[in-house]
């Protein structure tokens, strides 16, 4: 079995164990049995007028392995767990809908509950200290996450084994964002946006951020462009993306159509070529009653549109490449029961994968070391 099999097989059967165990703890809950040693309780009417009641803690039979249960009017109650055993949870902030929760050693996580049945617990891990970081690894992924009801901001540091292929989360900066980009190819290039409005590098080595240069403004919220086209630099012309084609226009004006977009009426505000030129990574946006997104795979000289994400059930949002051809790909969670949680995904032109960065409802991510590509 290869390695990447090997993790697949390893995370289904962690997947059926969490749910094994989320249907024990709820079971048990509700026939009031001690499968939960409570740490903390929060309990109000929720936003939609029903009772929400969140019980923190840990599991009686391991009471290093952090629990919180949700329960409420509208469905079954639901478990989440911390990844690793850290002791039991707190609430230490909470309000309709939103809750923070800390370990003992201040591993925070958050709870958030999404419209009538849906819920999503992301860990932030420990809080880092800018000028005393633990050992990471010399390349990795930043992550800008707006969470609670005060919308607090912090960027998570996800490090890259390139050795293994994994990635680990070592925690969260408070108070730094990400910068706006000026292009594409410049979104993953980004330095951390400090509360003081200078811009920061990581210095892997050192241990440390380290101040890179003047003042810069957050990342803006995308809105359609002006004009329906959008043009991107290409090595023989420019790409231009408009809501019917996709066509590279060379130097002396000719026009050669590389694709048909599957939706009309639409903006493309991403697109950027691979490392190898072979590939370009798209992102369509659909702005009506809300906003729908779609990163494609296209390759350079034309050809069929393909879907960056293989789960055809979520949305997606492209973030650029790294450097061995793969793409980063930020996912919303779909509707349906099943489907790819929210996160920061690696994806590969013509062969999907899905592989999990990071779980967070965060769209956006930039990367230090040589990752990017």
């Amino acid at each position: 079995m290869s390695r990447r099999a090997s993790v697949a097989a390893a995370a289904a059967v962690a997947g059926l164990l969490g749910i094994l165990g989320g249907l024990f703890l709820s079971r048990a809950f509700t026939e009031s049995k001690p499968a939960l040693l409570e740490a903390s309780r929060w309990s109000g009417p929720g936003y939609d007028l029903t009772r929400e009641r969140v019980v923190a803690g840990s599991f009686a039979d391991d009471p290093q392995r952090g629990v919180v249960l949700l329960q409420d009017g509208t469905s079954e109650p639901r478990l989440f767990s911390m990844p690793t055993r850290s002791g039991p949870l707190r609430v230490v902030a909470g309000s309709a809908g939103d809750w923070i929760l800390e370990t003992p050693d201040g591993r925070r996580a958050v709870l958030d509950r999404i419209g009538d049945a849906g819920a999503t617990f992301n860990v932030l891990g420990p809080r880092l200290d800018p000028e005393h970081l633990p050992a990471i690894a010399p390349e990795g992924v930043a992550v800008p996450v707006v969470y609670g009801r005060s919308r607090l901001r912090a960027v998570l540091l996800v490090g890259f084994d390139a050795r293994r292929q994994t990635f680990e989360l070592y925690g969260y900066l408070p108070r730094y964002v990400l910068p706006s980009a000026a292009t594409a190819d410049a979104k993953l290039a980004r330095p951390l946006l400090g509360a003081d409005g200078r811009l920061y590098s990581i210095d892997a080595p050192a241990r440390r951020l380290v101040r890179t240069g003047g003042a810069a403004t957050p990342e803006q919220k995308v809105t359609p462009p002006d004009q329906p086209c959008t043009t991107w630099p290409a090595e023989d012309g420019r790409y231009v993306a408009c809501p019917r084609s996709i066509a590279l226009v060379h130097p002396n004006g000719v026009r050669e159509t590389l694709a048909r977009p599957p939706y009309s009426g639409a903006y493309w505000l991403f697109l950027a070529p691979s490392p190898n030129g072979r590939t370009l990574l798209l992102e369509q946006d659909i702005f009506g009653c809300g906003l729908g997104q779609n990163a494609y795979f296209l390759p350079a000289r034309g050809g069929t549109l393909s879907k960056a994400v293989a789960d055809p059930r979520v949305q997606s949002a492209a973030l650029g490449w790294l450097r061995d051809g793969t793409a980063l790909v930020a996912v919303r969670d779909g509707e349906c029961e099943g489907a790819l949680h929210s996160g920061i995904y690696r994806e590969r032109p013509g062969r999907p994968w899905d592989e999990l960065v990071l779980e967070t409802t965060s769209d956006d991510a930039t990367v230090w070391g040589p990752l990017a590509g």
